[in-house]
This record gives structure tokens, C-alpha cells and sequence, in this order.
């Protein structure tokens, strides 16, 4: 059964718990509760090894409806999973004696009804239904070969059609407003997502006016008295200034310690530019931090006339960041997308 128009990571398991630990734990023990009937039977049967492989068949399909993916599940598992219910009770049936002499020898009728019912959970209902028919000729060959007749045949499945109807029920009602739900939740964490996101770039939107704010606040006060300025406050508004530019241009490139360096280097005549195209963006913090710390260094040791520019490159780069110091030679620092660091020197001819 096809259901357009769902969501590409839409699982049925994922809403009755079957991918969870706790559902593969209890799809395990539900096989292996099995083996004590198994063995029960074994000493009545014409072929006791059949019974052990008829329990792996059955096994592997209950594991494989569990865990095989798609959803609804793929005809290419769905068709094998279907087929080990006759195979498997096949197997077990064709070696009991003519009257089964205790319940204990029909265990397979438990074993393989679980797969049909989950493969209509999953929505592979004609399947399943093409598997349940098949095991019940199997069940009535049998019975007309042993010169039973069909009417025992008969009597043995009815009691496992009821189960398989309430499960294409499940499938052509409950799947449906399963999918809706899982839409509508997911629908509501891509909105909390979006509010988080835009509650958070309010908050930094906030956070960097008053950053803003708390820097030239004074300096504007200062100049709105009307009172001319003196050479050192003009010397001040120009490292404002300077100090607006990197916030702006160079944003990912900027924090305290940054931004304390960059003020004393540029009173030392160092020009200082930092520029970030956005590189930096999705990548671990840590990335970052080494560029800072790079930049930091060079800043620290750049002389009076000296010129030090920072890039973040743009996205989809090999290198995220490149620090160039011009003085009487150049200095290449790169980072790359690994967060390794690279070095070079080369001198300024002329």
C-alpha cells in the first residue's frame, strides 16, 4: 500500500516503538520462546532437523519486518518475509504424523502469523495476505494428503485470520493518522526551531547594540556638548571607527581579546583590516577559535607601518581563513578545513 505525499523519514516503527531497543529485544525473546515447544516436538516428527530450520526461517522473518528498512516496506523484502510463512510451516507440517498428537507440534502457526502482522503494520497488506492464503493451502495439501480432508485443514486456520484483519484495519485506518501526526509534530519542531533561531538572533542583535552602545555612547555625548574636540579624541573616533568597521566586516573574526589587540596595534600604526565572508559558519567552534588565536599572535608582534589583514573566505573553500602581515616581508597564515595551520614567509622585493 503506497501513501503519497508523507514525509521521506515517515516510519511506522518509529511510532509503535519497533526500531527501539526495547521492541528488537522483544521481537528477539518472542522467537526464542519458541525453542522449548520446538523441542517438545521434535521426537514426534519424521525429519527433527526440518523444525530447526523451519524456527530460522520464521525467525529471520519476524527480525527481518523489524528492522529491514522503508516504509511502506519494499516489495523486495516485503515478498521474501511473505514466503516464509508457507516455507516454514511447510517445513515443520509435511514432517508431522498423520494427527498431531499436542499443541506443542503447531508452534510455526504462532511464529509465522507475527510477520503477516507487522508487514500490514508496515503497510505491505497484499503481501501479507498472499502469505497467509499460501500457508493455508500448504495447511490444507497437507491434510488431504494425510487422508484427512479438507475440513481439518480448514478448522486449523481460521483462528489466524481474525489477527491479520484487525492489522489491515491498523493499516487502512490507523496508518494514515499515524503519518498525520508524525507530520504535524514535525511540522511543530521545524517551527520551534525557526522561534529558537530567531529568538536567538534577536538576542545577538540585542547583545550587539549594547556592545555598540557601551563603546561610542561617550564619544557621542562628548561630541553632541558642542565642545571641539582635542587631537586625542580625534585620534579616539578614529579607533571607533575602526573598531565598528571589524565588528561589521569581520564579525566571526572579532571578540574581546581581538578587538583589544587590533585597538593597540592600530595606536602602534599598524592598518589592520578583518573581513569575513562567512566561511566560518557551520563549522566547529573550535575552527574559530585557532583563527582568533592566529590572528591574535600576529597582532602581537606587528610593527609600527606594518599592515595585517584577516579573510574568512567564503563557504566551500579548502582554506577557511587566510592572516597576511605586510611589512618588510610577508607572512601567509592559512587555515584550513581540517583546522590545521599553515605558514609561509616571503620577501617583499623592492
Amino acid at each position: 500500500m503506497n501513501e503519497p505525499g508523507g514525509s521521506a523519514s515517515w516510519d511506522i516503527r518509529d511510532v509503535v516503538g519497533m526500531r527501539r531497543r526495547g521492541g528488537i529485544a522483544l521481537a528477539s525473546l518472542f522467537c526464542l520462546a519458541h525453542l522449548p515447544q520446538i523441542a517438545d516436538s521434535l521426537s514426534e516428527l519424521h525429519r527433527p532437523a526440518f523444525a530447526i530450520v523451519a524456527w530460522i526461517v520464521l525467525s529471520l522473518a519476524v527480525m527481518g519486518v523489524v528492522l529491514l528498512p522503508g516504509d511502506p516496506l519494499k516489495f523486495k523484502f516485503a515478498l521474501p518475509i511473505a514466503l516464509c510463512a508457507p516455507i516454514g510451516s511447510a517445513l515443520v507440517i509435511l514432517q508431522l504424523p498423520e494427527l498431531p498428537t499436542g499443541s506443542s507440534q503447531l508452534w510455526f502457526n504462532v511464529i509465522m502469523l507475527a510477520p503477516l502482522v507487522f508487514m500490514c503494520v508496515r503497510g505491505a497488506v497484499v503481501l501479507a495476505w498472499i502469505g497467509m492464503l499460501t500457508q493455508i493451502a500448504v495447511v490444507i495439501y497437507w491434510a488431504m494428503v494425510t487422508g484427512q480432508g479438507i475440513g481439518v485443514g480448514l478448522m486449523w486456520t481460521p483462528v489466524n485470520v481474525p489477527p491479520l484483519l484487525m492489522a489491515t484495519f491498523f493499516a487502512y485506518r490507523v496508518r494514515p493518522v499515524a503519518r498525520a501526526i508524525f507530520a504535524l509534530r514535525a511540522e511543530a519542531n521545524q517551527r520551534a526551531a525557526q522561534q529558537a533561531a530567531a529568538l536567538a538572533a534577536s538576542e545577538e542583535r540585542h547583545r550587539a547594540l549594547r556592545e555598540v552602545d557601551a563603546l561610542v555612547r561617550p564619544m557621542l555625548e562628548r561630541m553632541a556638548s558642542g565642545t571641539e574636540l582635542t587631537s586625542n579624541e580625534r585620534a579616539e573616533c578614529l579607533l571607533l571607527d575602526a573598531q565598528l568597521r571589524d565588528r561589521i566586516r569581520g564579525s566571526t573574526l572579532v571578540d574581546e581579546h581581538v578587538v583589544k589587540l587590533a585597538t593597540a596595534a592600530r595606536k602602534r600604526g599598524v592598518q589592520v583590516t578583518l573581513l569575513d565572508d562567512g566561511g566560518l559558519e557551520g563549522q566547529p567552534k573550535r575552527f574559530a577559535a585557532i583563527v582568533r588565536a592566529e590572528l591574535c599572535m600576529v597582532l602581537d608582534r606587528a610593527g609600527p607601518a606594518a599592515r595585517v589583514t584577516a579573510r574568512v573566505h567564503p563557504p566551500g573553500r579548502d582554506v577557511l581563513a587566510t592572516i597576511l602581515l605586510d611589512h618588510e616581508e610577508m607572512q601567509r597564515i592559512e587555515v584550513d578545513t581540517t583546522g590545521g595551520v599553515t605558514a609561509s614567509k616571503e620577501l617583499i622585493s623592492g
